[in-house]
């Protein structure tokens, strides 16, 4: 586990990064939450209301199917981020 503090566009507070095991880790395939901590940033059932209420990227000011349907820029973890 990875404990963060986000101070983002949508995102705040602390969060924990976790690595799942099971059967996607028997496949060499990584699977990750990231989980809310019970903070002051915290609202308590909220649900989806982050991705509800703020639906557009903060990057680009598209809806995901407008990203996904566009690719014009597709992040790779092994590229500086000015290798866009």
């Amino acid at each position: 586990m990875l404990a963060q503090i986000l101070q983002g566009e949508k995102l705040h507070g602390n969060w924990a990064l976790v690595r799942m095991g099971g059967k996607a880790a028997g496949k060499r395939r990584e699977n990750w939450l990231l989980i809310k901590e019970r903070d002051e940033e915290a609202v308590p059932q909220s649900g989806d209301a982050i991705v509800a209420d703020n639906p557009l990227s903060v990057a680009t000011g598209r809806s995901l199917d407008a990203i996904a349907d566009d690719r014009d820029w597709v992040w790779h973890s092994n590229e500086s981020r000015s290798g866009r």
